[in-house]
């Protein structure tokens, strides 16, 4: 969001994963607090609820086509549904980042092989796989944990799908 914001983007949108689930509640607080943080605010018609899939991707491109007045950016809560919400905006006749910047969130692995490729933030997986096996032997050698709770750093990988807001005739 901060790499949106810092852009020049006051109009974004978020497609969400599936709601109650606690990656998409997390992200969705991160939003909103990036938002605030910037003196702005996440519109409940662009908030666009989804799931964590390429079709759910393609419904929201749908949706935002339909929108009156459409968001300049939309971040999205996984990559596949980036990929989905792209592929429906530019089979639409729109262009990324041209008439909308995509961020993901995951950092797949075709992400940067599609065009636009995909700006996304990466999560780092071997490193969250080593630390849950750490502390389940933690746990298994009754040794509890030193914490219940750990973030992990994430890094923004900036590739062509983002850009600055488009102008507005």
């Amino acid at each position: 969001m901060r790499h949106l914001i810092g852009l020049g983007h006051r109009e974004i949108g978020f497609i969400s994963g599936p709601r109650g689930n606690y990656t998409t509640e997390t992200r969705l607080k991160g939003v909103c607090d990036a938002l605030e943080e910037a003196g702005l605010s996440l519109r409940s018609d662009w908030l666009l609820a989804g799931e964590f899939t390429l079709a759910s991707g393609r419904a929201a491109g749908g949706t935002w086509l339909g929108l009156e007045t459409r968001p300049t950016a939309v971040f999205c809560d996984s990559d596949e549904i980036a990929c989905g919400f792209m592929g429906a905006v530019m089979r639409a006749g729109m262009t990324v980042p041209g008439d909308v910047s995509v961020v993901g969130f995951d950092d797949i692995e075709i992400g940067e092989h599609i065009h636009p490729a995909l700006t996304t933030v990466h999560q780092p997986r071997r490193r969250i796989g080593t630390t849950v096996a750490e502390m389940m032997l933690q746990l298994i050698d009754g040794d509890g944990l030193d914490s219940q709770n750990v973030v992990l750093d994430v890094d923004l990988k900036v590739r062509d799908s983002s850009a600055g807001p488009p102008v507005r005739r």
